[in-house]
């Protein structure tokens, strides 16, 4: 079986899937990069078949892995969640006029994208940190008025008021569930402010720009 880093040829001692990813894995750390991509005989490989590699020969005769700078990866995640949250505010403001109005099945199915959106902020930041060897605790951004503040600060807010929307499901209580995600509530606040968290974020870990040649 043939193993390919960015197209570079790489000696794999074994014939199994374990065998490829450590090699390419410890390849790639080896000049600071991750690995992003990963695919046989030109068939992408899923997460959770290379999440669960192991010793088992494999039939495939080339697997190849990308890697790319865990900054460059970070900081594009960190902004492309600012965008998701951005479109999701409006999807979070609809639910709230849906549960007003007694649209349950659309304010339902909205619901379900809402927290599914929240939980990709959260991971994304969790996730960025790890990856850079950094703490979400020792992140900090910048408010709009200047002023510094803790990224755990509003970490554990979201938490708080995740846990409010679902305790206001749980009790099937739909009008203190509409006044959560309302415009001008909490809920509302913070999406907003997530919004600049994370592009602060994508700044903060994005590469650095390389001199221009003279």
């Amino acid at each position: 079986m043939k193993l390919y880093l960015d197209d570079v040829l790489l000696s794999c001692p074994t014939d199994t899937l374990e065998s490829a990813l450590d090699v390419a894995r410890n390849a790639a750390q080896s000049t600071g990069r991750v690995i992003i991509e990963a695919e046989w005989d030109g068939v992408p490989i899923p997460d959770n078949v290379l999440e669960a590699a192991d010793a088992s020969p494999v039939s495939q005769s080339e697997v190849r892995f990308r890697s790319t700078d865990p900054r460059a990866l970070v900081a594009t995640t960190m902004h492309e969640m600012a965008d998701v949250l951005q479109r999701g505010l409006e999807v979070q403001l609809e639910t709230a006029d849906a549960l007003q109005s007694g649209q349950m099945e659309v304010a339902f199915s909205n619901l379900t994208e809402v927290l599914e959106m929240w939980q990709g902020v959260r991971r994304s930041v969790e996730d960025g940190a790890a990856l850079m060897g950094a703490r979400v605790d020792t992140l900090i951004t910048t408010t709009p008025e200047g002023t510094s503040e803790m990224v755990m600060a509003h970490v554990g807010r979201l938490n708080d008021l995740l846990t409010d929307v679902r305790t206001a499901v749980a009790s099937e209580d739909w009008a203190t569930l509409a006044d959560l995600l309302s415009a001008q509530s909490e809920m509302d606040v913070q999406a907003r402010r997530w919004i600049g968290i994370l592009r602060q974020l994508g700044q903060q870990f994005a590469p650095p720009t390389p001199p221009t040649a003279p």
